[in-house]
């Protein structure tokens, strides 16, 4: 069975934490979410299909650094603040272009961060992980191949 596919239980309880009911509520609005979602869109979804008492947007946000913190979630933080998450276990290695002007977010596989890891390691003995990389700049769209003057 795979972990995207194992009740979400055992996803938190292999991670070596606690199960909850909003860490399972937050990993099924990832898992059913299918890309990147800010804190309040997880708590938006949460509630939408939730009869019973409410959970607190703060809740949402301890569950998320607690699931973050085990690699059950990657977050995506931009250069603008805002930062969206993601469900993380068996995700491979990949990486996002963010655009500081219009917010776009682009999923990419980076041959070359392979390569720096590589010279990170020969160069200093450090083993990084580099498994989710954010690059912030400007989109083509957005004039980035023309030479705009926004920093990356």
């Amino acid at each position: 069975m795979t972990r995207s596919s194992e009740p979400l239980d055992e996803v938190i309880r292999a991670a070596g934490l606690r199960r909850t009911t909003p860490r399972a509520l937050v990993l099924r609005a990832l898992r059913e979410g299918h890309g990147h979602l800010t804190a309040t869109e997880i708590y938006e979804r949460i509630d939408a299909g939730r009869a019973e008492e409410p959970i607190a947007l703060s809740t949402v946000y301890r569950a998320l650094e607690a699931l973050e913190a085990k690699g059950v979630v990657a977050a995506l933080r931009s250069r603008g603040g805002e930062t969206t998450y993601e469900w993380a276990p068996e995700r491979p290695a990949h990486h996002h272009l963010i655009c500081a002007a219009c917010g776009g977010v682009t999923e990419l596989d980076l041959d070359a961060v392979d390569e720096l890891v590589a010279e990170i390691e020969e160069r200093t003995g450090f083993e990084p992980n580099i498994r989710h990389l954010a690059i912030d700049g400007v989109c083509a769209a957005c004039g980035g191949s023309s030479g705009s003057s926004t920093p990356i």
